[in-house]
């Protein structure tokens, strides 16, 4: 097989932080393709400088796999670093080639499609990994009218969305109807060990039922729904602690929250970590109370890891868990709900590990290795122009 040189467009690496599980799969994915003898160079556009990003950097670097870093972030001159970062890479490439382009995020997604009319051969993808795209009111309605509706559908070779409610939002674009063969549905996807950890026992009598989430510190999350849960589920369940796991734009004011509650000491602010699997091991309940997901592989981290889930009943959550038979499912943005569910769970710990080991029968479906082999196949259709 000819050499093919895939070039991923990421927000950053700075992940568990800035950057979330969009980035963490485009890492997995990046490794798992280098594997099977793809070329791969994975462009970070903003630089963050954290730890998390330093060591996504050397994990990236063990791998073989050559990394572009562009500009530093800057929340003021976004704007402003986004243009000078699509120069930078666009110097960077020269003399390069470059087969296929695949961004994960929104700007990459324009940078690509301006990268391909300077070389009319490149393949360029995105995939989509949010139901929620842009932010709300007239400033995101028109960005959503002119890309998502009518730019991407006409200039990228593929849409690919990471759950079937994402793949149906793509179908309902008007740009769409003319190229429905552009659009794809690939899961996101988690890298499986070759033995699954051990079922989570029952917490042992006298310890506190520990409940806990990972994810950016964001509005997304809908962390504030799940703090404002916790004076219910400490009435019931004196001693239960919250520990989160991520960092973010919220976390002062999530802080705030739970001391104004009276629960900081129920409440731990974990930050980023580098060992995820340790974490979840370690709850007796997973919590997902988002407001909007793609497909959350930290749900799947979770399941891989024996843990029983707890979710907010929206897209891309019921893609993964099926109420009453493989977890719980809750309204979202409802604080007595999740407090109800979180009761209930605790409250019948049969059903936990019961959930537990049904969740598991879809991991496979879900593992890099399979999510791999759907993307070179893509890959290989577009280069030869079956797509």
């Amino acid at each position: 097989m000819h050499e093919i040189t895939i070039l991923q467009l990421i927000k950053g690496l700075d992940i568990g932080g800035k950057n979330g599980g969009d980035s963490r799969f485009c890492v997995d994915l990046s490794k798992q393709l280098a594997k099977i003898g793809y070329k791969i160079i994975l462009c970070n556009f903003f630089v963050m400088n954290t730890s998390s990003e330093k060591g996504f950097l050397k994990d990236l670097e063990k791998s073989n796999i050559k990394t572009i870093q562009l500009v530093n972030w800057s929340e003021q001159n976004k704007y402003f670093h986004y243009l000078q970062s699509i120069r930078k890479l666009e110097g960077s490439l020269k003399n390069r080639e470059i087969n296929i382009i695949q961004s994960h995020f929104q700007l990459g997604a324009i940078a690509s499609i301006y990268l391909k009319t300077k070389n009319r051969n490149i393949k360029i993808i995105r995939t989509v990994h949010n139901i929620k795209e842009y932010e709300e009111g007239t400033i995101g309605l028109l960005k959503r009218s002119l890309f998502a509706e009518r730019i991407y559908p006409a200039k990228l070779d593929a849409e690919v969305g990471v759950s079937q409610a994402i793949v149906e939002q793509l179908r309902a674009h008007p740009g769409a109807s003319q190229h429905p063969e552009k659009i794809h549905l690939i899961h996101n996807a988690i890298d499986l060990p070759e033995k699954l950890p051990d079922i989570k026992p029952p917490h042992a009598e006298g310890q506190p039922f520990i409940i806990g989430s990972v994810g950016r510190l964001a509005e997304q999350k809908g962390y504030r729904f799940l703090l404002a849960a916790m004076p219910e589920v400490l009435k019931a369940i004196p001693g239960c602690e919250l520990h989160l796991a991520g960092e973010g734009e919220e976390k002062a004011k999530l802080m705030a929250i739970a001391a104004e509650l009276g629960i900081s000491s129920q409440v731990k602010f974990r930050g980023y970590l580098g060992n995820i699997s340790e974490f979840l091991t370690g709850l007796d309940l997973f919590i997902s109370s988002s407001l909007w997901e793609g497909l959350p592989t930290a749900i799947l981290e979770a399941i891989m890891a024996g843990v029983p889930v707890l979710a907010t009943d929206i897209a891309g959550n019921r893609e993964l868990i099926q109420h009453g038979k493989t977890g719980w499912l809750v309204p979202p943005a409802d604080a007595q709900a999740l407090a109800r569910g979180i009761i209930y769970a605790y409250q019948h710990p049969e059903l936990r590990h019961h959930f537990a080991e049904e969740a598991r029968a879809i991991l496979p479906q879900f593992s890099i290795q399979t999510v791999t082999e759907q993307y070179a196949q893509l890959y290989q259709r577009l280069l030869a122009g079956a797509v």
